[in-house]
Protein backbone atom coordinates (compact mmCIF):
# COMPACT_ATOMS: atom_id res chain seq x y z
CA UNK A 1 0.00 0.00 0.00
CA UNK A 2 2.70 2.38 0.45
CA UNK A 3 4.38 1.42 -2.72
CA UNK A 4 0.95 2.75 -3.92
CA UNK A 5 0.55 5.92 -2.11
CA UNK A 6 4.38 6.89 -3.08
CA UNK A 7 3.67 6.28 -6.88
CA UNK A 8 0.96 8.01 -6.72
CA UNK A 9 2.40 11.02 -4.89
CA UNK A 10 5.37 11.19 -7.35
CA UNK A 11 3.22 11.11 -10.15
CA UNK A 12 1.07 13.68 -8.79
CA UNK A 13 4.53 16.11 -8.11
CA UNK A 14 5.63 15.51 -11.92
CA UNK A 15 2.14 16.23 -13.65
CA UNK A 16 2.16 19.61 -11.43
CA UNK A 17 5.31 20.48 -12.41
CA UNK A 18 4.80 20.36 -15.85
CA UNK A 19 1.60 21.71 -15.84
CA UNK A 20 3.25 25.15 -14.01
CA UNK A 21 6.66 24.80 -15.56
CA UNK A 22 7.38 23.11 -18.46
CA UNK A 23 3.53 24.31 -19.85
CA UNK A 24 2.74 20.31 -20.85
CA UNK A 25 -0.43 20.63 -21.90
CA UNK A 26 -3.03 18.03 -20.14
CA UNK A 27 -2.83 15.30 -22.51
CA UNK A 28 0.96 15.09 -22.43
CA UNK A 29 0.39 14.66 -18.71
CA UNK A 30 -2.35 11.66 -19.28
CA UNK A 31 0.08 9.99 -21.47
CA UNK A 32 2.54 10.06 -18.94
CA UNK A 33 0.67 8.77 -16.15
CA UNK A 34 -0.87 6.68 -18.41
CA UNK A 35 2.89 5.17 -18.98
CA UNK A 36 3.71 5.24 -16.03
CA UNK A 37 0.61 3.01 -15.11
CA UNK A 38 1.68 0.53 -17.42
CA UNK A 39 4.99 0.03 -16.61
CA UNK A 40 3.64 -0.54 -12.92
CA UNK A 41 1.63 -3.03 -14.37
CA UNK A 42 4.10 -4.82 -16.39
CA UNK A 43 6.68 -4.50 -13.51
CA UNK A 44 4.17 -6.25 -11.21
CA UNK A 45 4.03 -9.48 -13.30
CA UNK A 46 7.00 -9.62 -13.61
CA UNK A 47 8.28 -9.22 -10.29
CA UNK A 48 6.00 -12.42 -9.35
CA UNK A 49 6.98 -16.40 -9.98
CA UNK A 50 4.52 -17.87 -12.45
CA UNK A 51 2.91 -20.11 -9.27
CA UNK A 52 3.41 -16.96 -6.89
CA UNK A 53 -0.78 -15.11 -6.26
CA UNK A 54 -0.94 -11.45 -6.15
CA UNK A 55 -1.55 -9.77 -2.95
CA UNK A 56 -4.94 -8.42 -2.22
CA UNK A 57 -3.58 -5.02 -2.00
CA UNK A 58 -1.39 -5.44 -5.08
CA UNK A 59 -4.64 -6.57 -7.03
CA UNK A 60 -6.49 -3.69 -6.30
CA UNK A 61 -3.65 -1.03 -7.45
CA UNK A 62 -3.56 -3.38 -10.57
CA UNK A 63 -7.35 -3.46 -10.60
CA UNK A 64 -7.79 0.65 -10.18
CA UNK A 65 -5.15 1.45 -12.42
CA UNK A 66 -6.45 -1.00 -15.22
CA UNK A 67 -9.55 1.29 -14.90
CA UNK A 68 -7.93 4.41 -15.28
CA UNK A 69 -6.27 3.23 -18.95
CA UNK A 70 -9.65 1.80 -19.51
CA UNK A 71 -11.61 5.35 -18.58
CA UNK A 72 -9.09 7.15 -20.59
CA UNK A 73 -10.39 9.84 -23.30
CA UNK A 74 -7.23 9.01 -25.56
CA UNK A 75 -7.04 5.94 -27.35
CA UNK A 76 -4.22 4.18 -26.06
CA UNK A 77 -2.70 0.59 -26.90
CA UNK A 78 -0.09 -0.85 -24.85
CA UNK A 79 2.76 -3.31 -27.03
CA UNK A 80 5.04 -5.97 -26.08
CA UNK A 81 8.15 -6.83 -26.80
CA UNK A 82 7.36 -8.19 -30.32
CA UNK A 83 5.20 -5.61 -31.27
CA UNK A 84 2.30 -7.24 -30.33
CA UNK A 85 -0.98 -5.60 -28.98
CA UNK A 86 -1.17 -6.59 -25.30
CA UNK A 87 -3.94 -4.16 -24.06
CA UNK A 88 -6.23 -1.22 -25.35
CA UNK A 89 -8.82 0.85 -24.52
CA UNK A 90 -12.44 1.42 -25.41
CA UNK A 91 -11.23 4.44 -26.60
CA UNK A 92 -8.95 2.66 -28.90
CA UNK A 93 -11.00 0.25 -30.01
CA UNK A 94 -13.90 2.21 -30.46
CA UNK A 95 -11.03 4.03 -33.01
CA UNK A 96 -9.94 0.98 -34.74
CA UNK A 97 -12.89 -1.12 -34.85
CA UNK A 98 -11.30 -4.30 -33.93
CA UNK A 99 -10.00 -5.83 -31.06
CA UNK A 100 -5.83 -6.90 -31.88
CA UNK A 101 -4.67 -8.41 -28.61
CA UNK A 102 -1.97 -10.61 -29.79
CA UNK A 103 -2.05 -8.92 -33.21
CA UNK A 104 0.12 -6.47 -34.92
CA UNK A 105 -1.08 -2.53 -34.73
CA UNK A 106 -0.30 -2.28 -38.49
CA UNK A 107 -3.32 -5.13 -38.77
CA UNK A 108 -5.72 -1.78 -38.03
CA UNK A 109 -3.24 0.46 -39.66
CA UNK A 110 -1.82 -0.96 -42.39
CA UNK A 111 0.76 1.99 -42.95
CA UNK A 112 3.92 2.12 -43.49
CA UNK A 113 4.40 5.15 -41.25
CA UNK A 114 3.11 3.27 -38.90
CA UNK A 115 5.33 0.22 -38.75
CA UNK A 116 8.47 2.75 -38.98
CA UNK A 117 7.08 4.27 -35.30
CA UNK A 118 6.68 1.07 -33.92
CA UNK A 119 9.91 -0.33 -35.39
CA UNK A 120 12.14 2.67 -34.25
CA UNK A 121 10.31 3.14 -30.52
CA UNK A 122 10.81 -0.83 -30.00
CA UNK A 123 14.69 -0.06 -31.22
CA UNK A 124 14.66 1.82 -28.19
CA UNK A 125 15.18 5.26 -30.02
CA UNK A 126 12.79 7.24 -27.46
CA UNK A 127 9.28 8.70 -28.15
CA UNK A 128 8.23 8.73 -31.42
CA UNK A 129 5.33 10.71 -33.65
CA UNK A 130 4.26 9.49 -36.90
CA UNK A 131 1.02 11.03 -39.12
CA UNK A 132 -1.35 8.08 -39.52
CA UNK A 133 -4.97 7.67 -41.44
CA UNK A 134 -7.74 5.69 -39.20
CA UNK A 135 -9.78 3.11 -40.43
CA UNK A 136 -13.22 5.73 -41.48
CA UNK A 137 -10.01 7.84 -43.37
CA UNK A 138 -9.47 10.18 -40.03
CA UNK A 139 -6.24 12.16 -39.61
CA UNK A 140 -4.52 10.68 -36.70
CA UNK A 141 -1.33 11.25 -35.31
CA UNK A 142 0.86 8.45 -33.09
CA UNK A 143 2.28 9.42 -30.12
CA UNK A 144 4.31 6.30 -28.80
CA UNK A 145 7.05 6.12 -25.55
CA UNK A 146 8.93 2.82 -24.85
CA UNK A 147 8.13 0.86 -21.84
CA UNK A 148 11.13 0.19 -19.06
CA UNK A 149 9.43 -3.50 -18.65
CA UNK A 150 9.68 -3.55 -22.81
CA UNK A 151 7.10 -3.15 -25.07
CA UNK A 152 5.61 0.18 -25.91
CA UNK A 153 2.59 2.64 -25.22
CA UNK A 154 0.98 4.12 -28.17
CA UNK A 155 -1.54 6.95 -28.18
CA UNK A 156 -3.55 7.55 -31.43
CA UNK A 157 -4.42 11.54 -31.78
CA UNK A 158 -7.73 12.30 -33.37
CA UNK A 159 -6.60 15.47 -35.87
CA UNK A 160 -10.25 15.88 -37.23
CA UNK A 161 -11.03 18.65 -35.26
CA UNK A 162 -7.70 20.59 -35.09
CA UNK A 163 -7.83 20.31 -39.29
CA UNK A 164 -11.48 21.30 -38.98
CA UNK A 165 -10.16 24.60 -36.82
CA UNK A 166 -6.88 25.20 -38.93
CA UNK A 167 -9.04 25.24 -42.42
CA UNK A 168 -11.51 27.51 -40.44
CA UNK A 169 -9.00 30.04 -39.74
CA UNK A 170 -7.67 29.98 -43.59
CA UNK A 171 -11.03 30.19 -44.49
CA UNK A 172 -11.39 33.39 -42.57
CA UNK A 173 -8.59 35.20 -43.18
CA UNK A 174 -9.04 34.64 -46.98
CA UNK A 175 -12.28 35.50 -46.64
CA UNK A 176 -11.34 38.62 -44.70
CA UNK A 177 -8.81 39.21 -46.78
CA UNK A 178 -10.98 38.86 -50.11
CA UNK A 179 -13.60 41.17 -48.37
CA UNK A 180 -11.18 43.87 -47.65
CA UNK A 181 -9.29 44.03 -51.00
CA UNK A 182 -12.09 45.56 -52.71
CA UNK A 183 -13.33 48.62 -50.99
CA UNK A 184 -9.48 49.16 -50.00
CA UNK A 185 -8.93 49.35 -53.63
CA UNK A 186 -12.12 51.75 -54.59
CA UNK A 187 -10.90 53.81 -51.57
CA UNK A 188 -6.99 53.66 -53.32
CA UNK A 189 -9.03 54.83 -57.25
CA UNK A 190 -10.82 57.45 -56.03
CA UNK A 191 -8.17 59.12 -53.93
CA UNK A 192 -5.40 59.07 -56.77
CA UNK A 193 -8.21 60.46 -58.92
CA UNK A 194 -9.15 63.17 -56.79
CA UNK A 195 -5.27 63.72 -56.45
CA UNK A 196 -5.75 64.66 -60.43
CA UNK A 197 -8.96 66.57 -60.16
CA UNK A 198 -8.59 68.94 -57.63
CA UNK A 199 -9.71 71.87 -59.30
CA UNK A 200 -12.71 70.04 -61.00
CA UNK A 201 -15.61 70.22 -58.65
CA UNK A 202 -17.86 68.10 -59.98
CA UNK A 203 -15.71 64.90 -60.43
CA UNK A 204 -13.85 65.78 -57.05
CA UNK A 205 -17.56 65.25 -55.27
CA UNK A 206 -18.52 62.14 -57.32
CA UNK A 207 -14.86 60.50 -55.92
CA UNK A 208 -15.15 61.75 -52.22
CA UNK A 209 -18.62 59.95 -52.55
CA UNK A 210 -17.25 56.70 -53.86
CA UNK A 211 -14.73 57.09 -51.05
CA UNK A 212 -17.22 57.23 -48.21
CA UNK A 213 -19.06 54.78 -49.34
CA UNK A 214 -16.24 51.87 -49.76
CA UNK A 215 -15.21 53.30 -46.26
CA UNK A 216 -18.47 52.95 -44.89
CA UNK A 217 -18.00 49.39 -46.23
CA UNK A 218 -15.27 48.88 -44.23
CA UNK A 219 -16.55 50.10 -41.30
CA UNK A 220 -19.41 47.73 -41.30
CA UNK A 221 -16.97 44.62 -42.32
CA UNK A 222 -15.17 45.30 -39.06
CA UNK A 223 -18.14 45.59 -37.15
CA UNK A 224 -19.43 42.34 -37.93
CA UNK A 225 -16.17 40.90 -37.55
CA UNK A 226 -16.41 42.38 -34.26
CA UNK A 227 -19.44 41.98 -33.15
CA UNK A 228 -19.62 38.07 -33.90
CA UNK A 229 -15.84 37.58 -32.37
CA UNK A 230 -18.41 38.95 -29.08
CA UNK A 231 -20.98 36.50 -29.64
CA UNK A 232 -19.06 33.51 -29.99
CA UNK A 233 -16.59 34.58 -26.69
CA UNK A 234 -19.72 34.70 -24.57
CA UNK A 235 -19.19 38.32 -24.57
CA UNK A 236 -21.71 40.06 -26.34
CA UNK A 237 -25.15 39.35 -24.26
CA UNK A 238 -26.73 41.42 -21.50
CA UNK A 239 -29.89 39.83 -21.01
CA UNK A 240 -32.96 42.23 -18.76
CA UNK A 241 -36.03 41.07 -17.13
CA UNK A 242 -39.01 41.59 -18.02
CA UNK A 243 -38.38 42.36 -22.27
CA UNK A 244 -41.05 43.89 -23.83
CA UNK A 245 -40.53 41.82 -27.29
CA UNK A 246 -43.16 43.57 -28.90
CA UNK A 247 -41.77 46.58 -28.58
CA UNK A 248 -38.00 45.36 -29.48
CA UNK A 249 -39.88 43.86 -33.24
CA UNK A 250 -41.58 47.69 -33.51
CA UNK A 251 -38.30 49.68 -33.40
CA UNK A 252 -36.29 47.08 -35.74
CA UNK A 253 -39.23 47.24 -38.36
CA UNK A 254 -39.09 51.22 -37.67
CA UNK A 255 -35.56 51.67 -38.08
CA UNK A 256 -35.55 49.81 -41.46
CA UNK A 257 -38.58 51.38 -42.64
CA UNK A 258 -36.69 54.27 -44.91
CA UNK A 259 -34.16 51.65 -46.65
CA UNK A 260 -37.63 49.66 -47.80
CA UNK A 261 -39.29 52.70 -49.07
CA UNK A 262 -36.39 54.02 -50.97
CA UNK A 263 -36.11 49.77 -52.41
CA UNK A 264 -39.76 50.87 -53.33
CA UNK A 265 -41.18 47.86 -50.66
CA UNK A 266 -44.42 47.50 -48.52
CA UNK A 267 -42.57 46.45 -45.04
CA UNK A 268 -45.61 45.38 -42.74
CA UNK A 269 -45.89 44.70 -38.91
CA UNK A 270 -48.27 42.49 -37.23
CA UNK A 271 -47.75 41.66 -33.07
CA UNK A 272 -49.96 39.75 -32.07
CA UNK A 273 -50.40 41.38 -28.23
CA UNK A 274 -50.11 40.35 -25.36
CA UNK A 275 -46.51 39.14 -25.49
CA UNK A 276 -45.00 37.11 -22.69
CA UNK A 277 -42.20 39.21 -21.28
CA UNK A 278 -38.59 37.65 -21.78
CA UNK A 279 -35.33 37.37 -20.29
CA UNK A 280 -33.89 38.75 -23.46
CA UNK A 281 -30.94 41.51 -24.38
CA UNK A 282 -32.95 43.62 -26.19
CA UNK A 283 -30.21 45.59 -28.21
CA UNK A 284 -28.73 42.30 -29.57
CA UNK A 285 -32.48 40.57 -30.50
CA UNK A 286 -32.81 44.31 -32.37
CA UNK A 287 -29.56 43.77 -34.21
CA UNK A 288 -30.23 39.62 -35.15
CA UNK A 289 -33.83 41.53 -36.11
CA UNK A 290 -32.21 44.40 -38.18
CA UNK A 291 -29.58 42.11 -40.16
CA UNK A 292 -33.02 39.62 -41.05
CA UNK A 293 -34.89 42.74 -42.18
CA UNK A 294 -31.36 44.37 -44.22
CA UNK A 295 -31.66 40.86 -46.24
CA UNK A 296 -34.67 40.98 -46.97
CA UNK A 297 -35.09 44.62 -48.51
CA UNK A 298 -31.65 43.56 -50.13
CA UNK A 299 -32.97 40.46 -51.98
CA UNK A 300 -36.89 41.22 -52.82
CA UNK A 301 -37.07 43.12 -55.57
CA UNK A 302 -38.92 46.44 -56.34
CA UNK A 303 -42.89 46.26 -55.54
CA UNK A 304 -42.36 43.51 -53.50
CA UNK A 305 -43.81 42.84 -49.64
CA UNK A 306 -42.23 42.44 -46.41
CA UNK A 307 -43.99 41.40 -43.34
CA UNK A 308 -42.98 41.15 -39.54
CA UNK A 309 -44.53 39.32 -37.41
CA UNK A 310 -44.58 38.24 -33.68
CA UNK A 311 -46.86 36.20 -31.66
CA UNK A 312 -46.80 34.06 -28.59
CA UNK A 313 -46.56 30.37 -28.47
CA UNK A 314 -46.79 27.22 -25.68
CA UNK A 315 -42.63 27.91 -26.24
CA UNK A 316 -42.13 31.64 -26.16
CA UNK A 317 -42.55 34.10 -28.58
CA UNK A 318 -41.98 33.29 -32.57
CA UNK A 319 -40.42 36.17 -34.40
CA UNK A 320 -41.63 35.93 -38.41
CA UNK A 321 -39.53 38.01 -41.43
CA UNK A 322 -41.08 36.94 -44.74
CA UNK A 323 -40.49 38.56 -48.11
CA UNK A 324 -41.02 38.02 -51.53
CA UNK A 325 -37.61 37.38 -53.20
CA UNK A 326 -36.04 34.96 -55.02
CA UNK A 327 -36.02 32.51 -51.74
CA UNK A 328 -33.17 30.20 -50.92
CA UNK A 329 -32.49 26.62 -52.95
CA UNK A 330 -32.89 23.93 -51.17
CA UNK A 331 -29.09 23.41 -51.37
CA UNK A 332 -27.74 26.38 -50.28
CA UNK A 333 -30.28 26.03 -46.84
CA UNK A 334 -27.97 23.94 -44.68
CA UNK A 335 -25.07 26.73 -44.77
CA UNK A 336 -26.59 29.86 -45.12
CA UNK A 337 -26.16 30.60 -41.11
CA UNK A 338 -22.31 29.93 -41.55
CA UNK A 339 -19.86 32.79 -41.52
CA UNK A 340 -18.99 34.07 -44.61
CA UNK A 341 -21.26 32.08 -46.55
CA UNK A 342 -23.08 34.07 -49.85
CA UNK A 343 -25.04 32.26 -51.90
CA UNK A 344 -25.69 32.55 -55.52
CA UNK A 345 -27.67 35.42 -55.33
CA UNK A 346 -25.77 36.99 -52.08
CA UNK A 347 -22.69 37.21 -54.38
CA UNK A 348 -23.86 39.98 -56.61
CA UNK A 349 -25.16 41.96 -54.14
CA UNK A 350 -22.90 43.86 -51.46
CA UNK A 351 -21.98 42.34 -48.28
CA UNK A 352 -19.57 39.82 -46.55
CA UNK A 353 -22.18 37.07 -45.66
CA UNK A 354 -21.56 37.50 -41.67
CA UNK A 355 -24.94 39.04 -41.28
CA UNK A 356 -27.31 35.67 -40.67
CA UNK A 357 -24.24 33.88 -38.66
CA UNK A 358 -24.82 36.98 -36.32
CA UNK A 359 -28.26 36.27 -35.84
CA UNK A 360 -27.65 32.98 -35.39
CA UNK A 361 -25.11 33.22 -32.08
CA UNK A 362 -27.56 36.10 -30.98
CA UNK A 363 -30.80 33.63 -30.78
CA UNK A 364 -28.59 30.75 -29.31
CA UNK A 365 -26.87 33.01 -26.73
CA UNK A 366 -31.08 33.53 -25.71
CA UNK A 367 -31.87 30.18 -26.11
CA UNK A 368 -33.84 29.73 -28.96
CA UNK A 369 -33.57 28.78 -32.42
CA UNK A 370 -33.59 30.30 -35.95
CA UNK A 371 -34.66 28.71 -39.23
CA UNK A 372 -36.24 29.75 -42.89
CA UNK A 373 -38.61 27.67 -44.69
CA UNK A 374 -39.69 28.51 -48.54
CA UNK A 375 -37.78 26.94 -51.48
CA UNK A 376 -36.48 28.74 -54.55
CA UNK A 377 -38.94 31.10 -56.49
CA UNK A 378 -41.13 31.24 -53.16
CA UNK A 379 -39.46 33.90 -51.11
CA UNK A 380 -38.35 33.38 -47.96
CA UNK A 381 -39.20 33.31 -44.26
CA UNK A 382 -37.27 33.69 -41.14
CA UNK A 383 -38.63 32.64 -37.99
CA UNK A 384 -36.58 33.21 -34.23
CA UNK A 385 -38.18 30.82 -31.36
CA UNK A 386 -37.04 32.81 -28.58
CA UNK A 387 -38.23 30.92 -25.07
CA UNK A 388 -40.16 32.82 -22.37
CA UNK A 389 -39.08 32.36 -18.83
CA UNK A 390 -41.58 33.00 -15.55
CA UNK A 391 -41.01 36.70 -15.12
CA UNK A 392 -42.13 37.32 -11.79
CA UNK A 393 -42.73 41.45 -10.62
CA UNK A 394 -40.80 43.14 -9.04
CA UNK A 395 -42.08 43.47 -4.85
CA UNK A 396 -43.18 46.78 -4.15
Amino acid sequence: MAAVLVAALVAAVIALYLAMVEGVGPLGILLLLAGMGAVFLIQLRTRRGPTQEPAAKDLTSCQRLAQALEAAPVPLIVLDREGRVETLNAAALALLRQELVGQPLAWALPQQTVLDAIHRVRRGQGEVRAPATGPAGQPLELYAVPLDAGGALVALLDLTEAHRLDQMRRDLVANVSHQLRTPIAAIKASLETLQQAMSRPRIRASFLESALQETERLERLVEELLELSRLESGAGISPQQGVDVGQVVKVATERAQPRAQQADLRLELEVAEPLPPLWADPERLERALLELLDNAIKFTSRGGRILVSARPTEEGVLISVSDTGPGIPDEERPYIFHRFYRGAAGRRLPGAGLGLAIVKHVVEAHGGRVWVEGGEAQGATFHILLPSFPFLSPQV
